[in-house]
């Protein structure tokens, strides 16, 4: 699958006749928290500079056993080639609820149009992801060298979620490499 904006169609046509230029979906869980509010904003901007259209399909994260957040996935059976012509998914923050396997088949159900994921790669399709260990590192290594700290909390996040697993395995890391006991108290 491509994510080259390029090669996508232009100018198709809506529902009643009238010629639109490129649009891409963003699937998120919407503004609901100021990390949602950023991404959309950067997803705003890129889309602003590349001179293409950007719907926002905001939801709320997959297989929720909250039952009004399951209900508000219905948004992404929206998305098809007849609205978007690609699709940019920001995964990390929909998989809270979901293990690394679940994510492929929810990627492939867009089959046709071009996928990219943010914040989870997935094997077969192209993504963005941040460094989530290596900045955790430095976090960790700055509080303890600038800082003269030693006992540093630590709040993991969902234990399914890939970034909040890799930013606790840095944590851990760095506590071990300054040996610094690691506080059960404190996590």
């Amino acid at each position: 699958m491509s994510a080259d904006i390029t090669s996508l169609p232009m100018d198709r046509t809506n529902k009643k006749g009238l010629s639109r230029g490129k649009t891409i979906g963003l699937l998120t869980q919407g503004a609901v928290d100021p990390n949602n509010r950023s991404i959309w904003a950067g997803a705003v901007a890129a889309a602003k500079d590349a001179g293409v259209n950007l719907v926002c399909f905001p939801g709320r994260t997959l297989h929720s056993p909250y039952e009004f957040e399951a209900q508000s996935n219905v948004i992404y059976d929206l998305v098809d080639s007849q609205n978007v012509d690609g699709i940019v998914i920001w995964l990390a923050g929909l998989n809270s609820w979901i293990s690394q396997k679940e994510n492929r088949p929810f990627l492939e159900r867009f089959e046709g149009l071009p996928v990219v994921t943010v914040g989870i790669l997935v094997d077969g399709f192209p993504g963005v992801v941040v460094d989530n260990y290596r900045g955790m590192c430095d976090v960790v290594s700055h509080m303890i060298q600038v800082h003269k700290k030693s006992r540093i909390a630590f709040i993991r996040g969902p234990k399914r979620h890939q970034e909040a697993k890799d930013r606790y395995r840095a944590y851990k890391d760095m506590l071990k490499q300054h040996n610094i006991q690691k506080d059960p108290e404190l996590i």
